[in-house]
């Protein structure tokens, strides 16, 4: 495949790449990979899907490009090794990251990447929180301040990621000023708040989301979707949310599967206290 050439060739998706029985990486001949690469300058979207299973991925994976190889891209899905690697990337305004977790060892590694990313404006990352009951603000603010731009981020974690580290995460949202759209793919265990009271607090960190969505992964089973819900905001004349229209759906711990669809009035504390101000002239 790869020494066939397609002149108006957009889109890219390859894969499974990842440690083969001898540990050795895949694609098996990078040269040739780089070549083709490099012989598509039309490509705008690449999707390059890694599994490596229960291992880390190696500190490099080669990847030799021309400096001005894929001038028009402007989606990628894959790794940081082969991000790296990238010789435009202030060109990338989509970014898909969640082929393995970032682990806090990498975090170093992998922001600058980011800081040179100038157009980024959309980041799915799938993190690594090792211990839940620690302070993890260091982990979250370095990251959300390498890219100020972002109007969709979405930030997976699929361990148990309880209401300290959330409240951690949202306390530097603020560092996102232009965000539109939050996404949260969470382990879930027994005694979390649910899906709605999830978004109402994120909706309290971040008042001037459009949407949240929520995703479950179940307890015991860390990749597999369990529930999810989607959130759309509408804002009154003060720029207050004032309404959620939700949809959720899954399988609930007991009972059958679920799709529903209902308006949740929001009870804004801010607009509370102005209207007993008003009142009280």
């Amino acid at each position: 495949m790869t020494l066939a050439r397609w002149p108006k060739l957009c889109s890219l998706a390859l894969g499974s790449f990842g440690y083969q029985s001898d540990f050795s990486l895949g694609p098996a001949d990078e040269v040739s990979f780089s070549h083709f690469l490099d012989s598509h300058p039309s490509l705008k979207y690449i999707r390059l899907q890694w599994n490596f299973k229960r291992w880390m991925s190696p500190v490099e994976v080669q990847l030799d490009l021309s400096p001005d190889a894929l001038p028009e891209l402007d989606t990628f899905v894959g790794i940081y090794q082969q991000l790296n690697r990238l010789p435009n990337r202030d060109t990338i305004e989509t970014l898909d990251l969640t082929c393995e977790p970032l682990h806090e060892s990498r975090v170093d590694i992998i922001c600058p990447i980011l800081q040179s990313m100038t157009s980024l404006t959309s980041l799915d990352l799938w993190t690594h929180v090792l211990n839940p009951n620690e302070d993890n603000t260091r982990f979250f603010t370095t990251i959300l301040s390498a890219c100020p731009k972002l109007t969709d981020f979405h930030f997976m974690c699929t361990m148990t990621f309880t209401a300290k580290p959330l409240k951690q995460l949202l306390s530097q949202l603020y560092l996102l000023p232009q965000l539109k759209r939050f996404s949260l793919t969470k382990g879930h265990k027994y005694g979390d708040e649910s899906m709605l009271g999830s978004a109402l607090q994120i909706l309290q960190a971040t008042p001037t989301l459009q949407q949240i969505n929520i995703r479950w992964a179940r307890e015991n089973a860390p990749n597999h979707l369990k529930q999810e819900g989607t959130y759309d905001v509408t804002c009154g004349d003060d720029g207050l949310p004032t309404y959620i229209m939700v949809h959720e759906q899954g399988i609930p711990f007991f009972g059958r599967p679920f799709d529903r669809q209902y308006k949740h009035i929001v009870r804004w504390p801010m607009r509370q206290r102005n209207t007993s101000m008003m009142l009280s002239r």
